[in-house]
């Protein structure tokens, strides 16, 4: 599985069974500094921002198959799915 990403925010999603929480997602995608995904149930975004967000921390969320998710990039990229 490879994902482009470009500069800015890219919509992307994880198609296959994983265990990543955002702060793992976002260590592993090149020059990704935020994750975050639309809690329809809060009516909120959840944030993950790089550097500022402390893994574990509630806005560390679980990553599922399927989600969509919103990741910033500092500039373009490939994620080959590696992790």
């Amino acid at each position: 599985m490879s994902l482009r990403l470009y500069t800015g925010w890219n919509l992307i999603t994880i198609p296959v069974e994983n265990n990543y929480a955002a702060s793992d997602l976002a260590a592993l995608i090149p020059e990704c500094n935020m994750i975050a995904w639309w809690d329809a149930s809060t009516g909120t975004y959840k944030t993950f921002i790089v550097g500022v967000t402390p893994p574990g921390s509630p806005y560390d969320f679980a990553v599922t198959r399927g989600m969509g998710l919103f990741a910033m990039a500092t500039s373009g990229s490939i994620w080959h799915g590696e992790g």
